[in-house]
């Protein structure tokens, strides 16, 4: 009675995989239930080989800038000594997190907040002593700086713009022709129903200015 236990998990495991490859090798039924999840081999779904960054800068109305995130409080470090702020891909949880300071700190009022990330390959977090087992050349990275978001003092948008490696990715595919032949052959097709009440589209504000704290003036944070 144990062997054949034994033998029907094995039979059951083994086969639940093989289907799972078999699927997604053949890119079909990958979505069909949740639990295909554990049998579709997606071990790094999401992974950048950029390192990101972002930095929270608040420009008063004299000109002075301010780092709004962190808050002068300090910050919160859910997995390490990464910053929360930095998991924030979109940008947008940057912008409410300025806000936040804003409202509990005494300051000039302010005429723009920016959202600015900063990117490197991730190859150069190698610790030094594994860096010159590999490569040859100088431990020296690149950064590469984009502005992401630009708001306006009383929440307003001003500028939005995607992340930087989407935009590398889109340069990318606008350059190389082979690419958008390759990319038109593997779109899947979508039909989207037309919105007809255009007072139920999402807006495009990153939060309501009724909710915000006109800053006062006072001493810098």
């Amino acid at each position: 009675m144990k062997r054949w236990l034994v033998n029907t998990i094995l039979v059951v495991y083994i086969g639940a995989f093989s289907w799972g490859i078999l699927c997604h090798g053949m890119s079909t039924l990958t979505g069909t239930h949740p639990a295909m999840y554990f049998f579709v081999w997606d071990m790094f779904c999401g992974w950048a080989n950029y390192e990101k960054r972002n930095f929270v800068i608040g420009e008063g109305v004299s000109g002075t800038f301010y780092e709004l995130d962190p808050p002068p409080w300090g910050e919160m470090h859910p997995f390490g000594r990464i910053g929360r702020r930095h998991y924030d891909v979109s940008g947008i949880t940057c912008v409410k997190s300025a806000f936040n300071t804003l409202r509990h700190t005494d300051h000039e009022p302010m005429a723009r907040i920016y959202v600015i990330e900063q990117n490197w390959s991730k190859k150069y977090n190698l610790p030094d002593s594994l860096w010159y087992m590999y490569f040859s050349d100088r431990k020296d990275p690149t950064l590469y700086y984009h502005v992401q978001y630009v708001v306006n003092g009383d929440g307003t948008p001003i500028e939005a713009s995607p992340g930087w490696l989407q935009i590398q990715q889109q340069l990318v595919q606008a350059s190389n022709p082979r690419v958008q032949a390759e990319l038109q052959r593997s779109m899947p097709f979508m039909m989207i129903e037309k919105q007809s009440n255009p007072s139920a589209m999402p807006s495009n504000a990153f939060l309501n200015p009724a909710l915000v704290q006109q800053p006062s003036a006072g001493t810098g944070n």
